[in-house]
């Protein structure tokens, strides 16, 4: 099954290189930021909506990569209800594991980042995308009307996101089988940001993530995992924001706040948290990593830098997924109440980090390691810094 497995992927490597010159990647460009605004003038959502006014579904589709899309005064506070899913199989990058032998067994490795399925999203876009509120004094609310009935996370874009005072909200991304195989034969979409997914940078000030969920399967591989219940992104750059009451449900979860792959295939090496605050959210499965925010270091092989600077990341919770049984869950690992950091480097400036809940059962592996680690937990050095920070070990 193994040797069927690498096959497999080496055979879709080839395909992919054969037509890599007609597979348009995520990010060209930066567009113009510059260019006349598009406004919406409108809350309803493209079917509901009189001839004449502008929707911000339409205004996604007209503007140019990187051309602001800004709303009229008389939106303010308002919430724009999405009811249409946009993009039944939205394509973004994601990475792709093979399997090969080794003496002491099966060991898993990074083939590399490929177009993969990620599901159903109301709104989709290639190009680098700029959704401005900044002059609404109250902001502007995105939310997806669907819930668990008809789930679909609420935006997602290949290229640059940039979003200012903007909420996020109703997003439910479900890992669904796949009628064909896509590459390396991916069974099913990948459930990867409920409220927001970006390849590319992720640019959030003065926003809102609240109320997403994501839900994978319970497949072991790595790349099925369940990511980002309000926030998966490439790199995330994110100042004065709230990300609240998400959740991960899936055998491999992480992020049930903030999901950065870190800047995978980008010379850009530090993701940034900033005068924020992360609580409430959720993790539950058998493998699962940071309960606030996860940083995969820019993917394996990287050695990337997550910042978190002058803010509160707490109560957060990682925890068991529901009705595994007893002999399952003795190999589970449950670990970052707060955050968690893989691969790359974490660095904390005058942070606030209590009262994050890590849940499971304790174990040590062979190689000596628990499988439960407290508000903060990394595979690497860890500098804590700035007068005023303060720490808490979960409590279990």
């Amino acid at each position: 099954m193994i040797e069927s497995r690498s096959m497999r992927c080496r055979t879709w490597i080839a395909v992919l290189a054969l037509f890599a010159p007609l597979l348009a990647s995520c990010g060209g460009g930066g567009g113009d930021s510059s260019a006349t605004a598009i406004v919406v003038d409108t809350l309803l959502d493209d079917d509901s909506a009189p001839t004449g006014v502008t929707t911000l579904r339409a205004a996604l589709a007209q503007a140019g990569s990187g051309q602001p899309i800004e709303f009229a005064p008389g939106l303010d506070g308002g919430t724009i209800e999405l009811t249409i899913v946009g993009e039944e199989h939205t394509v973004l990058r994601g990475e792709v594991m093979g399997m090969r032998d080794e003496p002491s067994g099966p060991v898993s490795y990074l083939v590399g980042y490929f177009d993969r399925d990620y599901g159903r999203s109301a709104l989709y876009a290639r190009k680098n995308v700029v959704i401005d509120a900044a002059d609404l004094p109250s902001g502007i609310t995105i939310a997806w009307t669907g819930g668990v009935q008809d789930p679909a996370r609420v935006l997602a874009v290949c290229g640059d996101l940039t979003l200012r005072n903007v909420a996020v909200t109703g997003g439910v991304n479900v890992a669904e089988a796949l009628a064909t195989s896509g590459p390396d034969d991916q069974p099913r979409t990948l459930a990867r940001g409920g409220g927001i997914a970006v390849w590319g940078r992720a640019r959030l000030t003065d926003c809102t993530i609240y109320d997403n969920h994501v839900e994978g399967d319970f497949d072991p591989s790595r790349d099925r995992g369940a990511f980002g219940g309000g926030v998966y992104a490439n790199i995330v750059e994110m100042q004065r924001c709230v990300v609240s009451g998400n959740s991960v449900l899936g055998g491999g979860a992480a992020g049930g706040g903030v999901f950065s792959v870190g800047g995978a295939q980008t010379s850009l090496d530090t993701a940034l948290i900033e005068q924020s605050t992360v609580t409430g959210n959720r993790i539950s499965g058998l493998f699962t990593y940071g309960g606030g925010v996860y940083s995969d270091g820019g993917g394996i092989g990287n050695r990337k830098r997550l910042v978190v600077r002058t803010s509160t990341i707490a109560q957060n919770l990682v925890e068991p997924a529901p009705g595994l049984p007893p002999f399952v869950l003795a190999g589970g690992y449950w670990r970052g109440g707060g955050v968690y950091v893989s691969n790359g480097y974490l660095s904390l400036e005058g942070m606030t980090i209590v009262e994050n809940h890590v849940r499971g059962v304790a174990r040590t592996d062979d190689l000596g390691k628990r499988n439960l680690a407290g508000g903060v937990a990394a595979t690497i050095t860890v500098p804590v810094a700035g007068a005023g920070a303060a720490a808490e070990e979960d409590r279990r």
